[in-house]
């Protein structure tokens, strides 16, 4: 039963003295405390309802007073604006005491309301964290990231602390560490060790947390990240060097752009990310572009206005080729990329350099549409006979110039004064060649 006690002289004192100190002074255990605290909090508010001017003025003398308790260590010493979350601040000493007697089981649960104050909470992980990795207590910054990551796989501090609280704080590693990492902030002035600009900082994602990967901002964060990690240059390269540098490392890759991002550690998000939307190497190209244009302020690395950009065509995007536009439009860009001149040449120039490109220079055929960067589109995109073929690939881009222009005839035109013959050998292979007409 709770003694008779005046509730604001408990709270005056309280706020004033330790944890600790107030249960000695008025001879309370825990419980009693925790129940004339929440009484005084509760009276408080019926009082602020009723408009009782007196209890209003000794809350600001309380909050001003003693925001910044006297008895807290200076590096402590950070406002707190609720009353209840005061009441139950506890000296540093005097949770980790807590800790170790709940450890060693003489005492079976935590002091009523100890986790009403967030401080309370980070100590008690710090001293949790600590029984288990006791370097982490006098380590650097560096060093704490690379214990943490060490022991980022391991689950027995989540279980053993879950034990003691009982309640969500430790329902997974993560959880515990960014306690650990709000007390480190707060109590030695890090850093934060989540902080992805400082050399040595911990990957939210390396503690496997549920659900991250259908967080498009966690997602796109994880990719760019990863990408940028391990591509030299790539973090503070200007746009023209960004697409130099992922058409050799990733589109260009000996092993396949999307076998290269699983081997530099994103086979998680490739295989989960978003529900499975992110699965392809330009799905994820395509999130750390949009990071790019959001940081950077620039043109999307895939605009193809821009003289260097990167092709969404260079790595396998599901149904792109299944459309005739699509195929003409990859055709078009890609030649023309190839053979410059080619955008402002008229028709007999053109004839002239497609020729030229494809009979006279070397290598030919098959190895020339390889070289000019066009042997997915004409592998994938051109069908029959056509297929991997220039002739393929010139017959495409004919069509789609007549469409453009409505003066162009076609290259294959024999009324034409010069035009592409098609010959077929004895194999049954078409060559071409050109021929001069009588004007």
């Amino acid at each position: 039963m709770l003694k008779k006690i005046d509730l604001r002289e408990l709270a005056k004192f309280r706020l004033g003295n330790p944890y600790g100190a107030t249960l000695q002074e008025f001879d309370l255990t825990e419980a009693q405390y925790f129940i004339a605290a929440k009484r005084f909090v509760s009276d408080w508010i019926w009082a602020e309802k009723l408009h009782e001017r007196d209890m209003e003025l000794l809350l600001v003398e309380l909050l001003e007073e003693y925001r910044y308790p006297d008895w807290a260590e200076s590096h402590d010493r950070t406002p707190i604006h609720s009353i209840e979350a005061l009441l139950f601040m506890m000296e540093p000493d005097y949770i980790r005491n807590v800790f170790h007697q709940q450890r060693k089981r003489e005492r079976k649960k935590l002091p009523d309301g100890m986790l009403k104050n967030p401080y309370n909470i980070e100590e008690l992980v710090a001293a949790g964290i600590e029984s288990e990795m006791t370097a982490i207590a006098h380590a650097t910054r560096e060093e704490a990231v690379r214990l943490i990551t060490a022991h980022a796989a391991k689950k027995g501090v989540q279980l053993y602390l879950r034990s003691i609280f009982s309640l969500q704080i430790a329902d997974s590693p993560i959880t515990l560490f960014r306690v650990l990492d709000s007390y480190l902030m707060r109590t030695r002035g890090w850093e934060s060790l989540f902080d992805l600009e400082q050399t040595e900082h911990l990957h939210f994602w390396d503690f496997k947390v549920q659900g991250s990967l259908q967080d498009p901002a966690a997602l796109q964060q994880r990719i760019s990240h990863t990408l940028e990690d391990n591509i030299n240059g790539l973090r503070e390269a200007s746009r023209e060097d960004a697409v130099r540098l992922l058409t050799e490392h990733v589109v260009k890759s000996p092993t396949g752009a999307r076998a290269y991002l699983m081997a530099i550690g994103m086979e998680p998000a490739l295989a989960e990310g978003l529900r499975r939307t992110v699965s392809t190497a330009l799905d994820a190209l395509k999130l750390y572009d949009q990071y790019l244009q959001r940081k950077k302020r620039q043109a999307s690395l895939f605009d193809l206005t821009q003289q260097t950009h990167l092709h969404p065509w260079g790595m396998y995007m599901k149904g792109q080729y299944s459309s005739e536009k699509n195929v003409r439009e990859m055709v078009a860009h890609l030649l023309e990329e190839a053979i410059p001149c080619l955008r402002q040449a008229t028709r007999d120039e053109a004839v002239y350099e497609l020729v030229s490109a494809f009979t006279s220079r070397t290598p030919r055929g098959t190895r020339q549409i390889c070289r000019m960067g066009l042997n997915s589109v004409a592998r994938y995109g051109l069908n029959g006979a056509m297929r991997e073929s220039p002739l393929g690939v010139l017959q495409t881009y004919d069509a789609i110039r007549m469409q453009q222009d409505a003066v162009w005839k076609s290259i294959f035109d024999s009324t034409q004064p010069i035009y592409i013959a098609v010959e077929t050998s004895s194999g049954g292979n078409p060559s071409m060649k050109l021929i001069r007409g009588i004007s």
